[in-house]
């Protein structure tokens, strides 16, 4: 808010916050929080499984969410859709149930803090 020359009440933002990939996972996973709005986003390297699969974990508490898991969209290779999930203990997943083994996801969840 502009309060007679200067802002007031800016709200944080931590800019994109790298977080390392989950063990057979390569490429791009971030993480960024504006005021209380908390985003994830990835496009990574490896293969995923039929269900559910780790892809990273958040270590910051401030940037996991609090009351329940967050859910997001997720895309594998081939366009096979899939979901993303931030649990409150800050693993970062994705998971689907296409029949088979799967590689390569792009990954967005959004929630508030």
């Amino acid at each position: 808010m502009w309060a007679g020359g200067a802002w007031v009440g800016q709200e944080l933002d931590t800019g994109w916050v790298d977080v390392e990939p989950a063990s057979g996972f390569t490429g791009t996973l971030q993480v960024r929080r504006v005021g209380l709005r908390v985003q994830v986003r990835g496009d990574l390297i490896g293969t995923v499984p039929v269900g559910a699969t780790t892809v990273g974990a958040i270590i910051d508490t401030n940037l996991m969410p609090t009351d329940m898991n967050a859910r997001g969209a997720c895309y594998l290779a081939g366009g096979t859709a899939g979901v993303s999930y931030v649990t409150t203990s800050g693993t970062i997943g994705v998971a689907h149930q296409s029949g088979t083994t799967k590689a390569n996801p792009s990954l967005m969840c959004d929630y508030l803090r």
